[in-house]
């Protein structure tokens, strides 16, 4: 081995050798928390395929070895990936259809031991491909000649993206910088495809499976109509997540065996049945066990000659698409090497598997990536993990800076034509990230301007909903460094149920930079039953690669925190070194067709630097004049608002002191069991606390936060126990496990209004996690005890009629009737009402 490259291996170790330590360090790497697991499918092999929900984002490698503690019973598995609340598990044993709860339990740090001893491993192999090339100044490098001008006349492509293919030709190491919408893995898409055609091999990479599959599904729509996928000239290597790649035979290696050998032919009829067994237990909640383990049984016995099989395959096959870590697991796969190596979505590879993934590239290695989105995550915090694995290849190889210097890039290529976003956005994003340079394709403002019609903001496709007079509070978790605002949370879904109510094919994103807020949201969200199949919620990290029809961000941010964040505050001088450009820019760039931004404005001017992004995409907007101020002396019960299946009992109540209190009072008269009550320090205790607290029945227990007009509200039950309450910022009183009244969070000089949720589980976790009552006097999580209350649709599950026309009815309240109010008024002489028209 090269010297030179045996310094980089030594750096990488000591780099992999300090996040083991600091993984291992984490508790939240340990244990994970799993419910409502439905199963999906077999992945191909002897597992099956479940998705779980999570209360919170799991960011773990994918192809972890995990456990799965089930009922008492431990069943090893294999995580296959995340997408925001869902995550998605190949386990090595029958579940069953359904699985209420379960506990990862996960070793994350052992696939980078495993690297580490690949890389090593490198020291004592005499030709490493193109690992030295990758971490050497850029040079020419032509080791396919006949790739070049084979481009030239390919009319599926746009001018950049053939210019970025004839740049792969002259390169034996190349970058194709893929903004949001350009067609980055369209362009490698048919990249792979020339390379069929002229019978060069190719391994195809990514970070997880869901990347890998998009990229392969883009090979397989390139290569419609040729003959080569019918050949085996592909296949996809791993756990398949997409359903339509499911059913692409052409491409699964088992598939392409049984074609071939008989053992493997009997195998995948085997897996038929067993499929046919699995889907008639999902529908009919019945299992045949002795069948399903005969067939299973017979399975094993073919498994070693299958496998042995499958190897073979994968040394042979002219092109195979898999994760990184699975290159790192796979024998197979390290001991042959390729003419071409390509790696997707490169900005979010750690640096080392992609010098490993070079080491297997005799001809060319391929970069396909945009280092304007969002890095490789790393927890560690050692000079030598910002190094290695906290930036991306971009980044090492000077790409990033050369950029920002203006100067030119030899080896890399950007395209520069985008096909997603309305004029409008792509205007701001490519003025704040990508230097002027992207335009739009033909037709874009025609697909993108349905959207940008849509209420509210009619014909805005940027707006802001400024929460400033409300007051808002914003809220670090107790355990962490993350951020909640609840009065924000229910704005948001404010607007994205009305959007759901009167539009029902549009898509909507709710993203936001804090993991607690995306949990709080996630909360709400299902409690009051809103559509999750067009409503997604996420923090920023889990949207890069998707896309929908509306993005609405929740910024979260705003007083008592003295400032702005880390994962907002950054500026455009510092977009190579600073999160913040990175998640706003993935965050706009999401938006087809609107992007509606929910925050507190006052806060970010006040404390937002002057050239940070966040300000800039705020002026954008309020130079178009479409940023609204919500007043709470307008303000009007939002329970008719929240439209989608709303059950009796689950409400929320905006409104003035006067308002609601009989409803208030009956409530707390209803009370049989235990009161929680707390009044920031330095406050009083309000009239409208006072009375409430007068009507619960003394047999009922209280938990009150120490304060002094509290004790003597306490005299008044027969049971009561004060706590430490420093986390109290504003007046509440839970009632039970329900109704959660909060005073004082909507206030506008003399006028003090309230909010009232009548939602268990977001109740719960918002008092958790804002530090308002300690998790001993909270009792279990009321969400974890119903266990959620609905399965998640699996694959193939469609939305009934029935399911449709519930979505859209508005809910009636059980309160009595009130006098009329305006509604949420967002702009000077019009209104937003996000009611369904059907109720109107």
């Amino acid at each position: 081995m090269n010297e030179e490259l045996a310094v980089h291996i030594a750096a990488f170790a000591a780099a992999i050798e300090d996040e083991v330590t600091a993984e291992k360090a984490s508790e939240r790497t340990h244990r994970h928390a799993l419910v409502e697991g439905t199963l999906v499918s077999d992945t191909g092999d002897e597992n099956f395929l479940y998705f779980f929900s999570t209360p919170y984002e799991v960011n773990l490698p994918e192809e972890s070895m995990i456990q799965l503690e089930v009922d008492g019973r431990v069943v090893q598995g294999v995580y296959a990936g995340g997408d925001r609340d869902l995550v998605s598990i190949a386990s090595s044993e029958f579940l069953g259809a359904q699985v209420r709860a379960a506990t990862m339990i996960a070793t994350p740090w052992d696939l980078l031991l495993k690297l580490e001893d690949r890389l090593n491993a490198l020291k004592d192999e005499d030709d490493c491909g193109r690992a030295l090339a990758l971490l050497s100044p850029p040079a020419p490098g032509n080791s396919l000649p006949e790739l070049n001008g084979a481009f030239v006349d390919n009319r599926w492509l746009d001018p950049s993206q053939r210019d970025a293919l004839q740049k792969v030709a002259e390169r034996d190491v190349s970058f194709i910088w893929g903004p949001p919408g350009t067609g980055k893995t369209w362009t490698v898409a048919y990249l792979v495809r020339e390379l069929i055609e002229r019978h060069k091999s190719v391994l195809l990479l990514a970070h997880s499976n869901a990347a890998v599959d998009v990229a392969t599904l883009a090979v397989v729509n390139a290569c419609r109509g040729t003959p080569y996928l019918a050949q085996g000239a592909m296949i996809r290597y791993g756990i398949l997540i997409r359903r339509d790649l499911l059913v692409e035979s052409d491409i699964n290696p088992l598939n392409i065996l049984a074609r071939r050998n008989v053992d493997a032919e009997r195998f995948v009829g085997l897996q038929s049945r067993r499929r046919d067994l699995l889907e008639h237990a999902k529908r009919e909640e019945l299992f045949d066990t002795a069948e399903f383990e005969t067939v299973r049984g017979d399975m094993g016995k073919l498994r070693h000659r299958v496998d042995k099989e499958l190897k073979k395959l994968v040394a042979e096959t002219q092109v195979v698409a898999t994760t990184l870590t699975k290159l790192a697991l796979s024998d197979e796969l390290m001991e042959r090497s390729f003419d071409v190596v390509i790696i997707d979505e490169a900005s979010m590879s750690l640096v080392p598997y992609d010098v490993l993934a070079a080491s297997r590239a005799q001809g060319k290695i391929v970069f396909a990536g945009d280092f304007m989105q969002l890095p490789p995550i790393a927890s560690g915090t050692t000079p030598a993990v910002r190094e290695w694995l906290q930036r991306d290849i971009y980044q090492v190889r000077g790409i990033t800076q050369a950029v920002r210097a203006g100067q030119e890039v030899p080896d890399m290529a950007m395209l520069r034509t985008q096909y997603r976003m309305h004029p409008t956005i792509r205007s701001t994003v490519s003025r704040l990230f990508y230097q002027d340079r992207l335009d739009d394709g033909e037709r874009i403002i025609v697909r993108t301007s349905s959207i940008a019609r849509l209420a509210p903001f009619e014909g805005q496709a940027m707006a802001a909903v400024d929460t400033s007079l409300l007051q808002t509070r914003c809220y670090r978790e107790v355990k962490g460094y993350s951020r909640l605002n609840l009065v924000e949370a229910v704005t948001v879904l404010t607007i994205a149920a009305g959007m759901l109510s009167r539009y029902p094919d549009i898509s909507i994103g709710v993203v936001t930079p804090y993991t607690v807020q995306a949990r709080l949201l996630g909360t709400m969200a299902r409690e009051l039953a809103l559509d999750r199949e067009r409503l997604t919620i996420s923090t920023v990290h889990r949207y890069q690669g998707s896309e929908v029809d509306v993005v609405i961000f929740s910024l979260t941010d705003g007083e008592p925190q003295w400032s702005m964040s880390t994962l907002t505050r950054g500026n455009l001088e510092d977009w190579d070194v600073d999160p913040a450009p990175r998640l706003l820019n993935v965050a706009l760039s999401r938006a087809r067709g609107k992007f509606i931004l929910v925050g507190d404005l006052d806060f970010v001017h006040d404390r937002g630097a002057q050239d940070s992004v966040l300000r800039h995409i705020v002026s954008i907007i309020e130079q178009e004049g479409a940023v609204r101020r919500v007043d709470p002396r307008a303000l009007s019960d939002v329970r008719e608002w929240l439209p989608n299946r709303v059950v009796d009992g689950q409400r929320i109540v905006v409104g003035e002191r006067a308002r609601h209190q009989g409803w208030l009072l009956e409530q707390a008269r209803s009370a049989r069991h235990t009161v929680t009550v707390g009044v920031p320090q330095g406050a009083h205790v309000s009239p409208l606390m006072a009375r409430l607290l007068a009507s619960v029945s003394p047999d009922c227990r209280l938990h009150y936060a120490d304060h002094d007009g509290l004790r003597a509200a306490a005299r008044h039950f027969g049971a009561s126990e004060p706590y430490p309450g420093e986390g109290v910022l504003e007046s509440f009183i839970q009632i039970g496990s329900h109704p959660l009244v909060l005073e004082g969070t909507l206030e506008r000089g003399a006028r003090s209004a309230y909010l009232a949720l009548d939602l268990p589980a977001t109740n719960w976790f918002f008092l958790k996690n804002a530090g308002f009552v300690p998790e001993s006097l909270l009792g279990r999580n009321p969400e974890a005890a119903k266990g959620k209350g609905r399965r998640r649709r699996g694959f193939g599950d469609d939305m009934t009629a029935q399911d449709t026309a519930s979505a859209s009815t508005p809910h009636r309240s059980v309160t009595p009737a009130q006098p009329e109010e305006t509604p949420l008024p967002l702009a000077d002489g019009e209104l937003l009402d996000p009611r369904p028209s059907c109720g109107s």
